[in-house]
């Protein structure tokens, strides 16, 4: 299985046709970087729950803008080991 960070970037390159040419762990998702919009990253939470059985709640959506591909990557893996 692919890491979760391959996992992003697969969603950001396969379901939300974003271009991912030099989109590294490091590059942030909001500003300066992916620059997503809150309907972007309502659409990748969306995904990231579909496709890795990870709630995000609602109240934490506001976490996304000031992580990175990496930072998300870690969020999503410490609340699968939770079981959440």
């Amino acid at each position: 299985m692919a890491s979760t960070t391959e996992f992003i970037i697969h969603v950001l390159r396969d379901k939300m046709q974003m271009p991912t040419d030099g989109v590294s762990p490091r590059t942030p998702l909001g500003t300066g970087g992916l620059d997503l919009e809150s309907i972007g990253f309502t659409e990748l939470a969306m995904h990231c729950e579909e496709g890795l059985g990870v709630a995000i709640p609602d109240d934490e959506l506001g976490l996304l803008p000031g992580m990175t591909v990496q930072g998300l990557a870690g969020y999503l893996d410490a609340r699968a080991a939770a079981g959440v």
